[in-house]
């Protein structure tokens, strides 16, 4: 979950697909996440002061451009 070039909070790890969900109260937008999309675990909150009464949101994902090809020889 990031915000505001400040905070970046990762969720959990394995599990697909992955569910996730924003909830708002206020100022304060909340992240969840879920495998099943029945049972929810809290990411984690941020707090954005200047965040209008309407707004706009979406999902933001990004894979490098790079890849790492390793070789190993196995010895006696």
């Amino acid at each position: 979950m990031q915000a505001n070039f400040t905070t970046d909070i990762a969720g959990g790890t394995g599990g697909v697909p992955r569910w996730l969900r924003l909830r708002r109260s206020g100022a304060t937008i909340t992240g969840y996440e879920s495998v099943d999309g029945r049972t929810w675990r809290e990411v984690g909150s941020v707090e954005l002061p200047a965040l209008r009464r309407r707004v706009e949101f979406g999902v933001f994902v990004a894979s490098p451009n790079t890849r790492t090809i390793e070789s190993v020889e196995g010895g006696a």
